[in-house]
C-alpha cells in the first residue's frame, strides 16, 4: 500500500487523498513521524478536512504531545461540530491530563451525538472510576457491553470496579470474559492475579501475575507492584 501511495504522490504531488491514506497506514505501522508529515501535507493542500485534523491529533496523543493533540481535536470540532469521534479523542487527552471535568463533558457529548458509541461510554466509565464514582462507572460499562459485547476493555475496567468494591466473583467473571475476547490483555491478568491473591488462591495468583509480566511493556508502571506481590505470595507459600 505504501508503495502505491508513494507512486501516487510522485505522479500528482497535490493529491490530498494519497497523503491522507499513506498517513493512516504509517500510523497503523507505528511510523508516527511519517504519519504526522503526511497528515500535515494533506492539511496544507486542504485545511478543511476535519478527519485529517483528528487523525493527526490522535498521533500527537499517542506521542504524548497533548497541546498539539488538543489543538487538532479543537479544529476538527470547529470544522464539524457533530463529530463524535473528535469529542471522544479530546476527552481521552483531557483524561491523560487529569482534567476529568472536561473529559466527562466530551465523553457525554460524544454519547449524545452517537448514543450507540460504546467506546465513549467505556472512556467515561474510566473517568468516573478514577473519581471514585463507582455507581456511574458501572452504569457506563454496562451500557458499553450491551452495545458491544466484544469490547474487552469494558469488561476489564468493570472488573476493576468490582475488585475495588470487593465483589470478587463478579470481578473474576469480567476478567475471564475480557481474556476470552483478548488473550493478550496484560491488565486483565494483573487484576485477576490480585483477586486470586485476596481469595487466597496463591498458585493462580502467581500464574496470572507472571503472565502479566510476560505480556507487559518494559515501561509499564505496574511491573514493580506485580513483582512485589509475587515475592509476598512466595514468602507466604515458603513459610
Amino acid at each position: 500500500a505504501i508503495r502505491d501511495f508513494n507512486q501516487a504522490t510522485k505522479l500528482d504531488p497535490n493529491l490530498t487523498k494519497a497523503y491522507v491514506n499513506r498517513g493512516v497506514v504509517q500510523g497503523k505501522r507505528g511510523c508516527y513521524q511519517k504519519a504526522l508529515t503526511d497528515f500535515s501535507r494533506a492539511l496544507e493542500l486542504n485545511p478543511t478536512l476535519a478527519g485529517v485534523y483528528l487523525n493527526r491529533g490522535v498521533v500527537y496523543r499517542v506521542l504524548g504531545q497533548y497541546t498539539e493533540a488538543l489543538a487538532d481535536c479543537n479544529q476538527a470540532i470547529r470544522l464539524n461540530p457533530t463529530y463524535a469521534k473528535a469529542y471522544l479523542n479530546r476527552g481521552v487527552v483531557y483524561g491523560n491530563l487529569a482534567q476529568y471535568r472536561e473529559a466527562l463533558a466530551d465523553f457525554s457529548q460524544a454519547t449524545e451525538l452517537n448514543p450507540t458509541y460504546a467506546k465513549a461510554y467505556l472512556n467515561r466509565g474510566v473517568v468516573y472510576g478514577k473519581r471514585g464514582q463507582y455507581t456511574e462507572a458501572l452504569a457506563d460499562y454496562n451500557v458499553a457491553t450491551e452495545i458491544n459485547p466484544t469490547l474487552a476493555g469494558a469488561y476489564l475496567n468493570r472488573g476493576v470496579v468490582y475488585r475495588v468494591l470487593g465483589q470478587y466473583t463478579e470481578a473474576l467473571a469480567d476478567y475471564n470474559r475480557a481474556l476470552e475476547l483478548d488473550s493478550t490483555l496484560a491488565g486483565a491478568y494483573l487484576n485477576r492475579g490480585v483477586v486470586y491473591y485476596h481469595l487466597g488462591k496463591y498458585k493462580k495468583a502467581v500464574e496470572n501475575l507472571e503472565k502479566f509480566l510476560e505480556l507487559s511493556s518494559p515501561l509499564n508502571p505496574k511491573i514493580t507492584d506485580a513483582e512485589r506481590l509475587i515475592s509476598r505470595i512466595k514468602g507466604i507459600l515458603d513459610s
